[in-house]
Formats: structure tokens, sequence, C-alpha cells
């Protein structure tokens, strides 16, 4: 891999890029020399080539030279155009050999590139900008390829980028493709339907997320390692849920029995979701599971679950409460980290041991609810006791308040949110103010009028629920953190 050399290195005159074999009498060491050209900036390699570093915000078009001063243009350097924030048109020359990641991210107008045979390496999200329609790559180019616009490697067995704004709401994968590269389909928002081909055995990090409008991925019937079942995707054995689409209008979701595992970031962003049920047998949760799911207001963790990674339920800020499984022995470090929603948890005996920062951050915690005694309290062992487990008030021999039906905003308790809850919060703000019962109103359903967890139902709580719905109608997909914000 080349790179910008930030060394000193001997050269045999100040202020010039050093030419491999050009040797003086005189040697001085001077660091390596940078350089405008246009609307460019760009450094000397110790190899003799020249890499470009750098782009004017003014620049509308640029085409980059194949060489400067007698010397090649071998790349493009990390993050070299970032800053060209005007920047429309791009022209690569033959003899280009690289492009680094990042290298035109935040360039706003691009939306297409043309790649020369010559290039043997294009770094993550080096195309990645916000208006791009396709990527154009050369025929006799070695490395890489384009299937209308998509780029592939040669073999066309990887699939490394997809367009971001290439018009079309759906896409299946051509046959043939094993692999998706992380992060290929962020931010692709036209996107509503995204269909896994047999061959495809490999997920990158994050390749399937960031895609607010996905609402269903499907994989063909003969693919060996996954399956869809309503949108899903699952392993083909049905055991783990690797993606639910965020872009699914479902409000409320049941994950199938025999589910073992909930997998990386499996629910992130779906800010659809207001209820997740766990079935029984579910064993592992991995990290992110339920992250930024900010209007997930129900969620339990059955008493067979052994493992939660980190950050599960982190910026979900409408979780209220949560009770942690009677399988668990220990709480693993940064597990809850972030987890500002939380107000109340409930800890079984058989939590042993909390590791560090589990609940850092969790600045709305008021009530911890311990199943043992003070004695087998004192016994747990805390790598570090928390802040906000400092600040809670914990209850002995309690299993704390049963909300598992209260999703935040639905009084109505109908797995919607409208008007008639509004108006329900509204019917219980003037009896509680009149001096009268609310006796026929839930527990369930006081939880979820008070929208703000204060604990306390006014008109505010009221006016926050007709906001949501308001937002919702509008198609500005609301969620209760900015709602309440």
């Amino acid at each position: 891999m080349k790179k910008r050399i930030n060394k000193i290195i001997p050269v045999l005159l100040a202020g010039i890029c050093l030419h491999m074999g050009s040797l003086h009498s005189i040697s001085l060491t001077v660091s390596a020399e940078t350089g405008t050209y246009g609307d460019l900036t760009y450094t000397c390699l110790e190899d003799g080539t020249i890499e470009i570093t750098g782009c004017s915000s003014t620049a509308v078009t640029v085409d980059i030279p194949a060489e400067i001063n007698g010397m090649d243009v071998a790349g493009i350097g990390v993050g070299a155009f970032e800053n060209a924030i005007n920047l429309t048109h791009v022209t690569f020359p033959e003899g280009l050999l690289y492009i680094e990641e990042d290298a035109f991210a935040y360039c706003e107008f691009i939306t297409e590139f043309f790649i020369p045979s010559t290039v043997e390496r294009i770094g993550e999200r080096a195309l990645d900008t916000d208006s791009l329609t396709a990527v154009h790559i050369a025929e006799n180019n070695a490395f890489y390829t384009d299937i209308d616009g998509v780029l592939f490697n040669k073999a066309r067995t990887e699939l490394i980028m997809y367009p971001n704004e290439k018009p079309g709401n759906s896409y299946r994968i051509p046959d043939g493709v094993v692999s998706l590269h992380e992060l290929v389909f962020a931010t692709c928002d036209q996107l509503t339907s995204i269909t896994l081909s047999d061959d495809v055995a490999e997920i990158g990090t994050e390749a399937l997320e960031y895609c607010s409008s996905l609402s269903e991925i499907c994989v063909t019937e003969n693919n060996s390692w996954f399956t869809s079942v309503d949108g899903v995707l699952f392993s083909k054995d049905m055991t783990r849920i690797v993606r639910y689409p965020e872009g699914n209008t479902r409000t409320s979701y049941k994950v199938p029995d025999g589910v073992r595992v909930i997998g990386d970031s499996a629910f992130y962003i779906c800010n659809n979701l207001y209820k997740i049920t766990l079935p029984e047998g579910v064993t592992t949760i991995e990290n992110y599971a339920f992250n930024s799911c900010k209007n997930l207001s129900v969620l339990n963790f059955p008493d067979t679950i052994t493992q939660i990674g980190e950050r599960v339920i982190t910026f979900s800020s409408a979780l209220r409460h949560i009770t942690l499984p009677k399988g668990m022995t220990s709480v693993n470090e940064i597990a809850f980290w972030d987890s500002n929603g939380l107000r109340s948890i409930t800890i079984p005996t058989s939590i042993k041991i909390v590791g560090d920062d589990a609940f850092l951050n969790c600045t709305n915690l008021t009530d911890i609810y311990y199943e043992g005694t003070e004695s087998d309290w004192n016994s747990i062992g805390f790598v570090s006791y928390d802040t906000e487990f400092q600040k809670a008030t914990v209850h002995m021999s309690s299993s704390g308040p049963d909300v598992m039906q209260a999703i935040t905003g639905d009084v109505s308790m109908d797995e919607t949110i409208g008007i008639d809850d509004a108006s329900m919060t509204l019917s219980i703000y003037a009896n509680q103010a009149a001096g009268l019962s609310n006796d026929r109103y839930t527990a369930g359903q006081l939880i979820s009028a008070d929208t703000d967890g204060a604990g306390s139902i006014d008109i505010t709580d009221a006016s926050a629920i007709l906001s949501f719905y308001a937002q919702n109608a509008a198609g500005l997909r609301a969620n209760w953190a900015d709602v309440l914000n």
C-alpha cells in the first residue's frame, strides 16, 4: 500500500521531489514536498510518484492529470476530495493505480465515476458520494468490473458498492456473487427490496443497514446459508435472526420459535417497531442487537438467555424497563451503556458479576429491583460501580413493575399511536386534577400515557402523543427521542 510520507527523507535538493536515480553531490534532509496543480494539492511520494491529497472547495469540474512535473500521478489519497463540496465531475487518467478510502466523501453532486483500466485498488467508501447513480469500470480493468453501474470485483464474486442514488426500488444480487462488502447498501434509501441469490454466503458488517426504506430482504430458494420469512433475514436453519429490514412498517414483531441467537445489529435503527417479543429458547443477544430502536417500548428477555453483548439497547430511548433473564450469571461490560431511556431494571439473583461500565450513562435510571436479599446484593461483584447505580434506589426482594404491554403513547393498547391515545391521556390527566379515580385504566395504560417517564401524566404527555401521530401521518418517521426534546 502506498502511503503519504510524513517522515524526514533524504533528498538531493531542498524543495523538490526526489526522482529515483537523479543523484547530486550535495545531500540535504528535508520533508517530502507538497504542491498545487490548479485546484488540486498533492504530495510527492518516496517512490517518485505523486498522490493527490486535496482539492479546492470551489472546484466544479476536475481533470486529474496523468503526470505533474514529469512524475506519474499514482493515486488519490484518503479523504482527498472531502472538502470539494461543489464538485460535479472528475476525470481519472490512465495510469492511476489507487483511490483511497473516503476519497470523495461529502461530494454531494457527483453522479457518476468512470474508472480507468489501470486502477488496482479502491478503498472502503472511496466513491461514496451523496448523489451517485453509477460506477463505470473500463472493460479491460483486471481488478474490477461493473454490472449496470454496480461495482464488483473482476470475478463478480464480491459485491463491493451499490450506488446510493441508483434508480429503482428493488435489487436482485446477481448469481455467482458470494460476498457483500461492508456498508454496501448504506444510505440506499430508494431501495425497498433486496434479494440475495443462491450463492451469497457472506454478508459484511452493516451491509444491509442504513437503508431507511428497506421493507423486505428476500432470499432465493436454493441459497444454502440464508432464508427469509416475512421479509426478515435468517440463517438457513432459522436459529439465528440476521437482519430485520429497518423500513418495514410493522409496529410489533414476534421472533419465531426456534431462534437461538439475535444477531449483531439485527434490529439496529428499526424505529417503526414499538414491541419485540423474543421466544423461550433464545440464548444469545449479540452486540448492538436493538441499538437505536428509538420507539421500542416493549422488549422481553426470556430466562433462557445466557449471554447479552455490548450496547444492545443504546439510544433506544422509549424503552423504560428491562428485566434481566434468570439464565444469566453476569452482565457484560458496556452491555447497556448509554441506554438513556431506562428508568428501572429488575435484576435476578442469578447475576453474580456486573462488568465494567455495564450501565454507564444510563442517566435516567432511578430504580433497581433486586429479587434477592440485601446480603445477596452485597455479594455481587461490581467491576466498577457506575454512578447511575449509586444514584438509583435499590428495592430488595422485588421483581419490579409489570410493563410488558406498555408501549409508549399507545394508551389504547392497539399497537398504534393516534388521536384516541392523546384523548385518553387528557382524560387521565383531568381525572387526576379533579381527584377522580382512574381505575378503568390498567397499570400498563397509565405507563403508556406517561410519555416522558416523569412519573406523572399531564397535558405535555397528550401533546407529545399528538406530535408523534402528526409526524408519522406526514411521513416524517417520528421517534420519541426527538418528540420529547
